[in-house]
């Protein structure tokens, strides 16, 4: 399956493995002790890692999924991920991957907190490298809607440097 020019930077390529969560991570500190024992970027001596693949819908829609987690996601967490189906966008004129329903997903509450939207935009780090990030909307009865987030590293082609042609 070609990946559609929407989805060339969301989603891995041939060969590529998966990245890392990274640096910076945030939950609003309303919901930071509920959250942080299910949330990719806490708690964990080793980085989660994760890699996104193109999926398509019964409509012929594609989108980016997750295929590849490694074993130290939270298996709530990590359930979550697996249902995702992030549709390219734009938003403020700037390209986005959303999953508007992952709300209707039948996923397990995390100490009362529901993930019902879910929106991945590109941003930067403190070192001003590149990352997108994950932006996460919680809802829990009878408290506002929490946004947490969490950052990876842009898939990335293996540079093949050029073979000098003759002598110097």
């Amino acid at each position: 399956m070609q990946i559609p020019p929407e989805l060339i930077e969301w989603v891995a390529h041939e060969g590529h493995e998966p990245t890392l969560v990274v640096n910076p991570c945030f939950i609003p500190p309303s919901a930071v002790e509920e959250l942080a024992f299910y949330h990719p970027g806490f708690g964990n001596d080793t980085a989660q890692a994760l890699r996104h693949v193109l999926g398509c819908d019964d409509n012929n829609r594609y989108f980016a999924r997750a295929d590849s987690l490694s074993g130290n996601w939270h298996e709530k967490m990590a359930d979550v991920m697996q249902r995702l189906r992030l549709y390219p966008g734009v938003e403020q004129g700037r390209a986005v991957l959303i999953d508007d329903q992952i709300g209707n997903q039948p996923t397990g509450e995390m100490h009362g907190w529901k993930v019902v939207h879910w929106k991945v935009a590109k941003g930067r780090d403190s070192s001003m490298n590149v990352v997108h990030q994950d932006f996460i909307t919680w809802a829990k009865p009878g408290q506002e809607n929490v946004v947490s987030l969490f950052s990876w590293r842009p898939y990335r082609t293996a540079m093949i440097q050029p073979q000098a042609q003759g002598r110097w």
